[in-house]
Parts: C-alpha cells; structure tokens; sequence
C-alpha cells in the first residue's frame, strides 16, 4: 500500500471573528482594544503535515481547519525592529491611560510592559533578530480556556487592577511564531475529508470476445474492483505543531447494482478476481437477467462502498460522522444472449 508524506499550506484563509465580550474586549490589540471588532484578513498562513492515504489533490483543494488561536505580527511600523516596537507601544498607551476599557491597564498587562520589551531588545541585540506577535483567537474563548487550550500562559493571575490577563502581546526568534493550535477533532474531520477513498471501478469475467466484452446472461458473473485499495484500511495523520491526530477508515460490505442484477459482497469477495479452478462462492457475482440490447454502452453497473471512520489522538479518540461515507463508482458492462466465445480474464 502506497503511503505518501507531504505538507500542505495556505496562503491567507479568511475566518473574520464575531466582536470580542466587554470582560476581555481590550485584550485583542491596541488598534482594537477599545472596541473590539472583527480580525481583517483572517489567520496567517500554516502548514498541516499529513502522512499515509491521502488524496494530492483533495489535500490542494480543502481548506484548512480553522484554529481556536495564533500569533499574527503586532500593528508596529515594524514588527522586526523591537526597539521600534517598544517606543510603538509605548506611545500607545500613553495615549489611553489607565482605564481597562480604554485597552491601558489590561493590554499593559497583557504585554508584560515594560519588561517584555526590554527582554525584546536585548534579544535583538544579541541573536538573529526578533519578531512581535499579537495573539488572535476564536472571540468565544475565555482567558482560561486560553491558556488551557496552550494558546498562550498568564501574564498576571489575580492582579489588584486587572484579575487574571494571558500574555496577548510576544515576541519569538525572527519570523518565527508558534504555531496555530487546532481543535484536535477538527484536525481529525480534516483528514478525513482529505483521505483518498479509491473508488470502486470494477472488471469482471467473462467477457464475449467480438461482442464488446459482453458478460453473459442468467450466467454468474465475477465482478471484482480494479484496484484493492478501494475495500482495503484506510488511515491518515494529520498534524499542526504539537498536535497530531490519525483517522482510520474501514470499508463495509460493496453493493453492487444494476436494473438486471444486483449482489452484496465483502472485501475478500470483492478483490477475488476470476482464475480457472476458483470457488465460485469466494467471489462477488452477478447474474443479469436480461440482455443490454438498446443500452449503449451496456448496463450501468454502480459498485458502492460505505466506510466507517474514527480518530485516536494520545488517550482521545472516537468516531467521526454518524453515518457512513459512500463511495460509487459506475462501469459499463455489456449483457449478451450468445454463448459463443469467452475470453478469461486473470
């Protein structure tokens, strides 16, 4: 079985966020604190890693989860020059003063000022460079649900003026924020989503030689899936930061059906090809009832596979969806009344 490893990214997804409550609506940034609003631009770009059956294409096409929170750069003329930031927010809250509604004291605590920015420069100065970031997040959160989601720590816990405000406001190494955290059962609907569920194609024996590989009628015929990896185990993991989640996926019983015949058969059934000196009954078989004369082409025969899927993610997991997801895929097959020549199909 073919497993890929690849990492897929986005450029800017668009998620504007509902306004932030009054209890923590000063909290977001400086340009937002005093009333809150939404975050222009949604979330910065990322990367999910996935490894094993997933789809290229389904992987280019899907959006990304959404994340309950990450780091995007500070509203600074220059979010790399940390001495320039500093003097950034420091004029920012001179201007608002005290009061937490008006963003000073809360977004002061926030940012850890004046020590955080000192800290700043001094790392600056002595290493590769700097860069701040704000912290944006899912406006339904609380500052506890914050820090215990690992968005962020505490700047202060119980303070006189303030109560308990998360670090809104950090620097890291050069261009290098943290990144996003991710629900782990979103991460896990997305893998889903992007697993390569191979569709079932089928063959089939026997075939008419001269008569368009015409199966035979009131005659049991073999039907089998091209490709076995459409009733195999599926699994996908899915992975941002610290957070990894695999999605396995299990087939159930294929049905195959057409307006002259119809079967049911297991994985083991469906991967049994025809061989001269096989058990008929460890095959999928169907006997038409009827010719496709009329029917360009031949009958439209669907082969459909339902699949079941479940996350683990360390001591988490369960199952996704309530229903099965459906696979179909259709093959032509033309029915014949003559029993002239066969041709076996190994």
């Amino acid at each position: 079985m073919r497993k890929l490893i690849g990492v897929v990214g986005v450029g800017v997804t668009a998620w504007l966020l509902a306004s932030p409550g009054a209890a923590h609506a000063d909290i977001s940034s400086p340009e937002g604190a005093a009333g809150g609003g939404e975050t222009p631009g949604g979330y910065s770009a990322y990367a999910v890693r996935l490894e094993g059956d997933y789809s290229v294409s389904l992987a280019g096409r899907v959006s990304l989860p959404a994340p309950r929170c990450w780091w995007t750069e500070v509203e600074a003329p220059d979010p790399n020059n940390a001495e320039g930031v500093r003097d950034w927010f420091a004029a920012y809250l001179s201007s608002h003063g005290p009061s937490s509604a008006g963003g000073g004291a809360y977004v002061q605590a926030s940012a850890r000022h004046p020590e955080a920015f000192d800290a700043a420069v001094d790392a600056d100065r002595e290493g590769a460079g700097v860069t701040w970031y704000k912290l944006e997040y899912d406006r339904s959160m609380t500052p506890a649900e914050l820090v215990g989601a690992g968005c962020t720590d505490w700047a202060v816990q119980g303070g006189a003026m303030v109560g308990d405000v998360p670090i809104m406001y950090n620097y890291f190494p050069f261009q290098t924020p943290r990144p996003p955290v991710v629900d782990v059962r979103v991460l896990a609907e997305y893998a889903y989503e992007v697993m390569n569920l191979v569709s079932p194609e089928l063959d089939w024996n026997p075939k008419i030689a001269g008569r368009n590989n015409a199966a035979l009628i009131n005659l049991p015929t073999w039907m089998w899936v091209r490709d076995a990896e459409a009733v195999d185990t599926r699994e996908v993991t899915a992975s941002v930061g610290t957070v990894s989640v695999t999605v396995t996926a299990e087939p159930g019983t294929m049905l195959v059906r057409s307006e002259a015949g119809s079967a049911s058969c297991d994985a083991s059934q469906a991967t049994t090809s025809y061989r001269a000196g096989r058990d008929e009954s460890s095959a999928c078989t169907v006997s038409f009832s009827k010719e496709s004369y009329g029917v360009e082409g031949g009958f439209a025969v669907v082969a459909e596979v339902p699949w079941t899927a479940s996350w683990r993610s360390g001591a988490e997991g369960g199952a996704l969806g309530p229903r099965p997801r459906w696979v179909r895929e259709t093959t032509s097959v033309p029915v014949s009344g003559s029993q002239a020549l066969v041709t076996q199909v190994n």
